[in-house]
């Protein structure tokens, strides 16, 4: 019984015209968004950056691909780019690069084979490095992660649990979709949003609902609570919260889009056997 869905996966995957796969490789180009604790909104395309991939993909009859897809994107976010007040007043920023390694399934709505254009869906699985930075107040750049900025690995004033650092390599689920068209036999363009799911919701460095104590974090590095809160850095800005306030929302796991144009290449028609 364990070998039954595989076995309906390889039906769908690889019935009608098996014996001709298509080779494409494919690069894409187009914007990236973060969503997380820095942005007030839940989905939005504000504060972007850049984002591209490419990769190869196999498609094994006029409906089903498979995809496998390397990208890099930038994201960013700033406390003083929104409007509500108690963000302001926190004063947080990021930036992070982020390295994925996807492999997916595509779906066409219709068969290339018989249209010009076809609307696509795509579900996936893969690997994400990130690594967030800000600049502090002197100018300098900051890696973030490894100053445990939420009191990683330290006691609490009261000794409660432990808050272990968190992991830079996390697992990722991309899905989305999109619409391309057949410029010729070799060449296909389109447009599509793909939304990263992951397993993490410091993207940003930040998700603990409080603020850990400054004395703790300034005998480890006297730089830390700089960086935990920021506000104190504005103009009448208040110092460090002694409770009270929220950091993030730990509720909330941290995403992010890529809108991108992606080109393909048709390459060749290889011929694949499959036994069951």
């Amino acid at each position: 019984m364990k070998t039954a869905p595989i076995t309906i996966l390889c039906a769908l995957l690889f019935s009608g015209s098996i014996a001709q796969a298509q080779v494409d490789l494919s690069f894409a180009a187009g914007s990236s968004s973060y969503m997380g604790d820095l942005k007030e909104k839940a989905l939005s395309f504000s504060q972007p950056s850049y984002a591209f991939s490419g990769g190869v993909s196999y498609q094994f009859n006029k409906r089903f691909s498979w995809r496998n897809e390397f990208g890099y994107s930038k994201i960013q976010a700033s406390d003083s780019k929104n409007k509500r007040t108690d963000l302001i007043a926190r004063n947080l920023s990021f930036k992070s690069s982020l390295l994925s390694l996807n492999s997916m399934v595509e779906y066409d709505f219709l068969s290339m084979a018989d249209h010009t254009f076809s609307p696509y869906a795509f579900l996936g699985v893969g690997l994400l490095h990130f690594n967030p930075y800000t600049t502090d107040r002197f100018g300098k750049k900051q890696f973030l992660q490894p100053l445990t900025t939420e009191g990683q690995g330290l006691l609490t004033d009261a000794n409660q649990e432990i808050i272990k650092p968190y992991a830079r390599t996390i697992l990722e689920i991309p899905f989305g979709g999109g619409i391309k068209f057949e410029i010729n036999d070799h060449f296909r363009l389109g447009i599509e949003l793909k939304y990263h799911f992951v397993d993490s919701d410091y993207l940003d460095d930040v998700s603990n609902g409080g603020y850990p104590s400054q004395t703790l974090l300034a005998a480890k590095n006297p730089l830390i609570p700089l960086l935990t809160y920021r506000g104190d850095e504005l103009p009448g800005g208040a110092a460090y919260p002694k409770g009270g306030l929220n950091r993030g929302n730990p509720n909330n796991r941290d995403s992010y889009m890529n809108l991108q144009i992606r080109m393909t290449y048709r390459i060749k028609h290889q011929t694949i056997e499959i036994n069951y």
